[in-house]
């Protein structure tokens, strides 16, 4: 990939094959397109939508399986008994409810509550402790009491420089 056109959604951009390198995150809020070639060297391989596909601001869980958001990928929309029990290194949520994940079926286990704000949230494996696998999830608009509120990263605390519109994400 060399080149863009994006309106309002999100973005990990990758410069490996199957998800895998560098990631970058792209937020667009624009209602008009906004189209421009990357100016990274090599390109970018592969790309993920982060979210509701249709409405951005949609109320999403992104789980990943890997640490620095590869590995398999979920978008779970509702409130869920029975999640999958994946493995959950890294996650995002968008719009502008919680979520809180436990790592055991039927809502038991271990739990942590991640918050959208609005714009996507980026949650890295510090932030997910001592959340394993996605058990069970529940949407709602605040976080248990006695739940771990982790803050996430609006924008990726995964570095500083700037890629076009959007923020690197480097390994700690």
């Amino acid at each position: 990939l060399n080149s863009y056109c994006a309106t309002t959604s999100a973005w990990i951009m990758y410069d490996g094959p199957n998800y895998s390198g560098n990631q970058y995150i792209a937020i667009w809020a624009s209602e008009n397109p906004v189209c421009d070639d990357f100016t990274l060297t090599g390109g970018l391989s592969s790309i993920r939508h982060i979210g509701d596909r249709i409405d951005w601001e949609a109320d999403t869980l992104n789980t990943f399986t890997s640490d620095f958001f590869m590995g398999q990928m979920d978008t779970l929309y509702t409130t869920n008994e029975t999640a999958g029990g994946l493995p959950l290194l890294n996650a995002a949520v968008t719009g502008s409810k919680c979520w809180t994940i436990y790592d055991q079926d039927h809502f038991q286990g271990a739990s942590v509550c991640l918050c959208a704000n609005g714009f996507p949230v980026f949650y890295g494996r510090p932030d997910i402790v001592p959340v394993t696998h996605t058990g069970s999830v529940i949407l709602s608009g605040s976080c248990p009491p006695g739940v771990s509120r982790p803050s996430g990263k609006s924008q990726p605390r995964f570095g500083e420089r700037r890629l076009e519109n959007g923020m690197r994400m480097e390994t700690q």
